[in-house]
Order: C-alpha cells, then sequence, then structure tokens
C-alpha cells in the first residue's frame, strides 16, 4: 500500500527520505532532507501572508460561489 508521502512524490523530488527497517511489523521512517528543510521559511511566509490576507480570500470565495 503507497502512502501519501510516497505518492506525493516527495522522495522522488528529494524533499523526504524514506527508510525501511525490516521489523514485524514492517516500519518506515520518513525524515527531511536539506532541500525539504531548505522549505520551511518560505512555507512559513505563506501561512503568515494567508493569515494576512484570509478576510479576502474569504470575500472572493463567496463572490465567486453565492
Amino acid at each position: 500500500m503507497e502512502t501519501f508521502v510516497e505518492s506525493s512524490g516527495l522522495p522522488a523530488d528529494g524533499f523526504v527520505t524514506r527508510t525501511v527497517h525490516p521489523t514485524i511489523p514492517p516500519r518506515v521512517d520518513y525524515d527531511l532532507t536539506s532541500l525539504g528543510r531548505s522549505l520551511a521559511e518560505p512555507i512559513t511566509a505563506l501561512r503568515q501572508w494567508t493569515e494576512t490576507h484570509i478576510n479576502e480570500i474569504e470575500q472572493a470565495r463567496s463572490r465567486h460561489n453565492p
């Protein structure tokens, strides 16, 4: 069964590493790579921008979907 992380392409794009441990039950660990960690600042900036503009976003949505 493919997990969200696997199906999202994050490992293939180099954002996370995937480590399978040969245990019963199987265990899989995911860790951010340096490339993945480098997204923290821009994602935080996007979150802050969204929080600042949420009222405008919601108003636009209500005009678009009355």
